[in-house]
C-alpha cells in the first residue's frame, strides 16, 4: 500500500539503516544469578517479553521490559545494548547513549554505528563522529565500500553540527499537547481560513490492537480539531475526508479554503481536494490531471497564488529517492509538464513542502543537505532570475537531532507549526508551535563615582518602566569598585536611578538597543549636596509585618506636580531618598492590594539632616483563609500532603501548601472568594480534587480532607473526565484529572487498576453499557498513550447497573454517569 508516511523518520526508519538491528542472545542464568530477592520468574517473564517486542520492532515494549531488568542488573552487555536500542528506537533517544556506553562492541557489528545515532540525538556530535569514524573502521573493504555514500553524510551532518549546535534562533516551542498528540504519529497541520480549526494526520488507530505493535503499522487518518487562542481542543475524525484507504492531510491552497487530501492504495494514490471554507468540510473530489497520475505518486501538494504547484513524489526519474516537482496550473484539472527541482534535490529523501502564497519562499524537509541529523527544515528563496537559492537550513529550535519536518506558517505571523519526534514528546512525530521572540535581551554596566574625589560610591542602581511605573530591576555597586551590572530581558520604557544618601539623585534615560545580547556601558559622577535631607524607612503589611515593594511618590505642597518617584526594595521594603533642600511636601505610598497612604512633610523648618519613617500598609483585600486536616479515610490517621490550588482552567498553580507531616494540619490564604480546584496528593494515596467557593461574609472556612490509601479494592470517582454527549470522545477540559492520574500510575508504578464506565438509567441498558465500556477504552487509550503499561489496565462498562446515588433526581443521574478507578492488584 501505498502510504504516505512510509519513508518519513520515525527515528527507526531514517537515522537507522534499513536493516533489522542484531539480536544478541541475553544470558537468562546470568540475570538470574544477580537477580538477588528478585526470583527467577520475574527475570523469565521480563526476558521473555522484552525479547518478543524486540523482534516485533516494539521498542517502546522492549524498552520497558529490558529496563525493568537493567534496575536489577547492569552488568550484561547484551541487554545493554537492546536497550540501549530500544530507547533510541522507542521514543527514548536521548537515554540511549547512557545504555550504548555500558555494553561492549564485541556485542554486536552495529555497536559503534547505533553509539553514534546516540549521541547525534543528543547534539554531540564529536563524539558522533568518532563513533562513525569506529564503525567504519571495523567494515570490511566491500562493506565500507557500500557504506560510503552513507559514512559522508553522516559526517557532514556532524561537522554541520559542531558548526550550528550552538547557535539557536531565539524562539518558544510549545508541545501542542495531548488533546492532539498522542504515542502515535501526529504531523502535516494546516489552519483553516477562519484561523478556527487545524486540519492534521495522524496514525493513531481508531481502535487498539490487542497485541501492542509498533506505530509504524497503522494507516493514517485526518483529524480536526479547534484552535482558538493558540489553544487546540481534541483531534476527532472528519468523516467525509477520510475514506476505507490511507488519508492525509496533503497541503492547503494559498487562501486556505481548500485542503489538498493524499488517499493512498494499494495500486499508488492520488490527490483529493475538499472545500473547508464553511464550517463542515467539503466530501473530497479528485485533483485530477497529469500530476494526479499513478506514476508519480505523488504526496505533499502545496500552491501559490499564481498556480504554480510543488509536491513530492518518488518519481523514477527523480534525482534519488522522493524528490520535490513542480508545474503550473492550467485549469481546474490541468496542469503543465512536471520538472525535477534539481537545485533543491539530494539524493535521499525531501519531503513535506510548502511554497508561500506569493511564491517567493519555499520550505521543506530533507535528509540529504547539511543538517543536524534525520529530516531537517530548510527554506530556498528564489532569486531576480526566477532560479531557487541554495536552500539553508533554518536552525535550532526549529531543527534538533531528531527528526523535524511539515512547516506550517499559521495566521499569528510569529508562530509556525511543525511535526517533530524531538525528545519530551508523547511519542513519534508530535505537532509543536514554535514562536518567534521578539525580546532584546541586553546588559547594561557601569561606574559610580564621586565628583569631588573620583572616588568609587555605593549606591543604589535602578531600572524604572515610566509607563507602567513599576520597578524593573536593581543593583548595587561594588563598595570597592564601584561599579554595577544589570541585565534585562528586553527593551522597554527605561529609566536609570542612581542615588546614595547624601548626594544628588540621578536621572538618565536608556537608549533601547536594536540587537539581542548587547552590552551598554553607563558611568555616572554623583555631586554630594551642602544640605541634604535623607527620608529612609522600611514598608511592611501591619497584620504579617512581611516587607512589601511599594510605589512613593513626593510633591511639593504647592504645585501638584511630581518631583519624585521611588520603590522600596521587594525583598527588605527598604527605601531611601536623599533632597536637595528642606522643603514641604507631600509623600505618597501605594502597592498593590493595599490602601494608600499620605503624609505631610513639613522639612522647611526642621534642623535634622535626615529622618526614619517605616510604614505599615494595610491590605485593601480580603483574605480568605481555608483550614483543616488531612486525614486516611476509615483510620483518620494523618497524611503528610501537597495541597495546590488552582484556579479555574489554570494550569499553573496559584499557590501550593502542604499538611504538617505529624499533625496533618494545613491552612492556606486566597484573596478571592473563589471557586478554587484544590488538588490534594500525598504518595500511596489517591489524588484528591475539592471545589472550593468562599462566602463573600466569612472569611474562615474550615473542611477536613480525607485520601483513600491505594490498596486492593479501592476506588475513586474521576469526576473530572468529560466526554462529548452522547460519545466517547474526551473533551479538553478531561486532560488535567488524565494527566493526573498518569502522575499517580507513575508514582506508584507497582499497582493494577480497572477504569470503569457508569451511566444513569436513562435510554436503553445495552446501549448504556456499551456508551459506558467505550469511554472507559478511551480513557484506558489516553493512558496507555502517555507510557503507562496496557497490562496495568483493565477496562470495563457497567451501565447504570452500579448506580452511587438514587436515578429519581437530576442531581443522582448526573452522579451516576461517572468514570471510576478501583485498583485491583
Amino acid at each position: 500500500m501505498k502510504i504516505l508516511y512510509v519513508s518519513l523518520l520515525l527515528i527507526a526508519l531514517s537515522v537507522i539503516p534499513a536493516y533489522s538491528q542484531e539480536n544478541p542472545k541475553i544470558d537468562e542464568e546470568k540475570l538470574i544469578s544477580n537477580s538477588g530477592e528478585v526470583g527467577e520468574a520475574f527475570i523469565e517473564e521480563k526476558l521473555s517479553e522484552g525479547d518478543k517486542f524486540y523482534r516485533d520492532g516494539y521498542y517502546e515494549g522492549s524498552y520497558r521490559a529490558y529496563y525493568d531488568l537493567y534496575e536489577v542488573t547492569t552488568e550484561s552487555a547484551p541487554l545493554n545494548y537492546k536497550l540501549g536500542v530500544s530507547a533510541l528506537l522507542g521514543g527514548q533517544p536521548d537515554q540511549a547513549s547512557r545504555y550504548l556506553e555500558e555494553s561492549l562492541p564485541s556485542v554486536a557489528d552495529d555497536y559503534y554505528l547505533l553509539l553514534g545515532y546516540a549521541y547525534r540525538a543528543e547534539l554531540k556530535f564529536s563524539r558522533a563522529r568518532e563513533a562513525f569514524e569506529n564503525y567504519n573502521n571495523t567494515l570490511p573493504g566491500w562493506k565500507k565500500k557500500q557504506f560510503r555514500s552513507q559514512f559522508n553524510q553522516l559526517l557532514n551532518e556532524c561537522e554541520f553540527g559542531e558548526r550550528n549546535a550552538t547557535d539557536s534562533v531565539p524562539a518558544f516551542v510549545f508541545n501542542m499537547g495531548p488533546a492532539v498528540n498522542s504515542y502515535y504519529d501526529e504531523y502535516a497541520p494546516v489552519e483553516d481560513p477562519q484561523h478556527e480549526r487545524i486540519f492534521f494526520t495522524t496514525r493513531r488507530p481508531d481502535r487498539l490492537p490487542d497485541i501492542p505493535v509498533g506505530r509504524e503499522n497503522f494507516e493514517e487518518r485526518v483529524l480536526e480539531a479547534a484552535f482558538v487562542n493558540g489553544e487546540a481542543s481534541e483531534g476527532v475524525e472528519v468523516g467525509r475526508l477520510n475514506s476505507r484507504f490511507n488519508t492525509a492531510v496533503s497541503g492547503i491552497s494559498p487562501d486556505k479554503e481548500s485542503l489538498y487530501i493524499y488517499e493512498g492504495k494499494k495500486s499508488g494514490g492520488h490527490i483529493s481536494v475538499s472545500d473547508i471554507g464553511g464550517k463542515k468540510a467539503k466530501r473530497p473530489r479528485n485533483l485530477g490531471g497529469r500530476i494526479d497520475h499513478k506514476i508519480y505518486k505523488e504526496t505533499t501538494f502545496t500552491e501559490t497564488e499564481d498556480r504554480v504547484v510543488f509536491f513530492v513524489t518518488d518519481h523514477r526519474k527523480g534525482k534519488g529517492g522522493k524528490d520535490i516537482w513542480t508545474a503550473k496550473r492550467r485549469g481546474k484539472s490541468r496542469f503543465s509538464r512536471p520538472k525535477n527541482l534539481t537545485a533543491l534535490n539530494t539524493d535521499l529523501d525531501e519531503e513535506a513542502v510548502y511554497v508561500t502564497p506569493d511564491g517567493s519562499t519555499l520550505y521543506f524537509a530533507s535528509e540529504g543537505h547539511p543538517g543536524f541529523g534525520g529530516f531537517d527544515i530548510y527554506k530556498s528563496e528564489k532569486n531576480r532570475d526566477g532560479d531557487w537559492m541554495m536552500p539553508v537550513n533554518i536552525g535550532q529550535p526549529y531543527n534538533s537531532g531528531y527528526d523535524d519536518l511539515f512547516y506550517f506558517p499559521t495566521s499569528d505571523s510569529l508562530t509556525v507549526f511543525v511535526a517533530s519526534s524531538r525528545a519530551g514528546g508523547f511519542g513519534g512525530l508530535d505537532l509543536y508551535k514554535i514562536k518567534k521572540d521578539t525580546r532584546i535581551p541586553f546588559t547594561i554596566a557601569g561606574e559610580i563615582t564621586e565628583k569631588s574625589s573620583e572616588s568609587p560610591l555605593f549606591a543604589k542602581v535602578s531600572v524604572v518602566d515610566t509607563v507602567k511605573h513599576e520597578p524593573v530591576k536593581a543593583a548595587w555597586t561594588d563598595s570597592v569598585t564601584g561599579e554595577y551590572l544589570i541585565a534585562l530581558e528586553d527593551t522597554g520604557s527605561y529609566q536609570l536611578q542612581i542615588s546614595a544618601e547624601g548626594f544628588k539623585m540621578t536621572l538618565a534615560s536608556i537608549i533601547n538597543p536594536t540587537r539581542r545580547d548587547a552590552a551598554l556601558t553607563e558611568d555616572f559622577v554623583l555631586e554630594k549636596l551642602k544640605h541634604p535631607y535623607t527620608i529612609k524607612g522600611v514598608i511592611t503589611d501591619v497584620d504579617t509585618q512581611k516587607p512589601v515593594q511599594a510605589e512613593i511618590v513626593f510633591r511639593p505642597t504647592s504645585k501638584d506636580s511630581i518631583t519624585h518617584r521611588i520603590f522600596s526594595d521587594a525583598e527588605t521594603g527598604s527605601y531611601s531618598i536623599t533632597f536637595e533642600d528642606k522643603s514641604n511636601m507631600e509623600m505618597e505610598v501605594t502597592a498593590h492590594h493595599f490602601y494608600r497612604q499620605t503624609f505631610d512633610l513639613m522639612l522647611k523648618n526642621t534642623l535634622a539632616s535626615s529622618e526614619v519613617k517605616d510604614i505599615e500598609m494595610e491590605k485593601s483585600l480580603k483574605e480568605y483563609t481555608l483550614s483543616g486536616k488531612v486525614i486516611e479515610e476509615k483510620t483518620n490517621d494523618e497524611v503528610p500532603a501537597e495541597l495546590a490550588v488552582y484556579e479555574p482552567g489554570a494550569e499553573e498553580a496559584l499557590l501550593v501548601a502542604y499538611a504538617d507531616s505529624t499533625t496533618g494540619n494545613y491552612s492556606f490564604t486566597v484573596y478571592q472568594t473563589g471557586p478554587f480546584l484544590v488538588e490534594v496528593n500525598a504518595d500511596g494515596y489517591f489524588f484528591n480534587n475539592l471545589s472550593v467557593q468562599f462566602n463573600p461574609d466569612s472569611t474562615l472556612k474550615v473542611q477536613n480532607i480525607t485520601l483513600q490509601p491505594m490498596l486492593t479494592g479501592a476506588r475513586i470517582v474521576a469526576e473530572d473526565i468529560l466526554f462529548t454527549s452522547g460519545k466517547a470522545t474526551l473533551m479538553a477540559e478531561s486532560y488535567p484529572e488524565l494527566n493526573r492520574l498518569v502522575r499517580l500510575l507513575n508514582e506508584n508504578p507497582s499497582i493494577r487498576i480497572e477504569v470503569s464506565g457508569h451511566s444513569d438509567n436513562t435510554g436503553s441498558a445495552s446501549l448504556n453499557k456499551k456508551l459506558s465500556k467505550s469511554r472507559a477504552l478511551s480513557v484506558k487509550r489516553y493512558l496507555e498513550s502517555q507510557g503507562i503499561d496496557p497490562d496495568r489496565i483493565e477496562y470495563e462498562g457497567y451501565g447504570f447497573d452500579q448506580p452511587i446515588a438514587p436515578n429519581t433526581t437530576p442531581e443522582g443521574r448526573a452522579k451516576n454517569r461517572r468514570v471510576e478507578i478501583k485498583v485491583i492488584e
